[in-house]
């Protein structure tokens, strides 16, 4: 849960319980006028039972149970603000933080005290801020923004980032994300579908490594061929071929594709009776 929401709760939870020690003082001081008390009595009332109504919707409601701000966001680049240097001086962000936009705030539901849900911090729609994908923490990587596929999230607010700006300091809010779609587009790929080469191919992949400029492939999506069956028939065309499929990875390792099958050639029986 948020520290605005549980900080308002506690507000509403501690008004709760003055309205409540204010009633039974009421009912206690016997000198008070009794019209006065009643109306006084009555007013209070009706205040705690908004005031339990408005800590229920609270409690309730699935914003605050899941401790998200619901702070819409587009990821955008890699690198730090224009103008900006990040924690090591350079351009580029660390890994697995990103720049990005505010796209939408002040839900068109209501809020359970009878407001719009604003933004917090005052970020506005358009605002540039940093995100942080927690699923890349620690590691070098930048598995969700290409050239071409910019991802959508839902965050929460997690404070703010300070960059270099030439003599002085400039700040933009940080947005903590779990998960958005990761890049697609350009995979490397590992095999193909021939029959190869019988030298043993030395390339790998690995999700949480960026590429060395050798046999390594990382911090890209990957096509990965494999040989799904092999298939002699003697009663065919007596033929040996092995079927060919291959699986598309995000960046971030996730199944997103199995081609169908290629059938490639190995071997054929020959017409020994020829000879």
């Amino acid at each position: 849960m948020s520290d605005d929401k549980t900080n308002q709760i506690i507000r509403a939870l501690k008004e709760h319980s003055a309205l409540v020690q204010q009633a039974i003082n009421d009912y206690l001081v016997r000198d008070t006028d009794d019209d006065a008390l009643t109306e006084t009595t009555e007013a209070r009332v009706s205040r705690l039972e908004t005031n339990l109504t408005v800590i229920d919707k609270l409690l309730h409601d699935p914003r605050v149970a899941s401790g998200n701000n619901c702070i819409p966001v587009q990821l955008l680049y890699t690198t730090a603000p224009e103008g900006t240097t990040g924690s090591d001086g350079t351009s580029d962000l660390d890994g697995g933080k990103y720049r990005g936009v505010v796209l939408a705030g002040d839900p068109e539901d209501s809020s359970p005290t009878g407001g719009k849900l604003a933004l917090p911090e005052g970020m506005k729609v358009g605002d540039e801020v940093i995100i942080y994908h927690t699923a890349e923490d620690g590691l070098e990587t930048h598995w969700l923004v290409s050239a071409t596929e910019k991802p959508y999230a839902v965050g929460r607010f997690g404070g703010s980032a300070i960059f270099r700006q030439g003599a002085r300091l400039a700040t933009r809010p940080i947005v903590i994300i779990d998960t958005a779609k990761a890049r697609k587009d350009s995979p490397s790929e590992l095999g193909d579908g021939t029959e190869g080469s019988e030298t043993a191919d030395t390339h790998y992949w690995s999700r949480d490594e960026l590429p060395d400029g050798g046999d390594r492939y990382g911090d890209c999506p990957i096509k990965d061929w494999y040989v799904s069956r092999n298939v002699y028939n003697e009663s065919g065309d007596k033929v040996l071929y092995q079927m060919m499929r291959y699986k598309s990875y995000d960046a971030d390792g996730k199944l997103n594709y199995i081609s169908a099958e290629t059938r490639v050639e190995v071997d054929a029986a020959e017409d020994c009776t020829a000879v």
